[in-house]
């Protein structure tokens, strides 16, 4: 599920050089947090995902 005004921000800059001709290379989806561990195995809850993309700056 995507939790509506959730805390995901797409960069409209790059973050080390400041460049800002970004172009996306590889879309992966929508993804959960990587450090969430879930003890249960069907909590009944769905886990909040967010957005992955792999860019390049020119």
């Amino acid at each position: 599920m995507m939790i509506a005004g959730a805390a995901s921000v797409t960069e409209q800059v790059c973050r080390s050089c400041g460049g800002s001709h970004i172009d996306t290379c590889l879309k992966l989806g929508t993804t959960p947090f990587a450090d969430r561990l879930s003890l249960k195995v069907d909590d009944g809850e769905d886990e909040p995902v967010f957005p992955l993309s792999v860019v390049v700056v020119e």
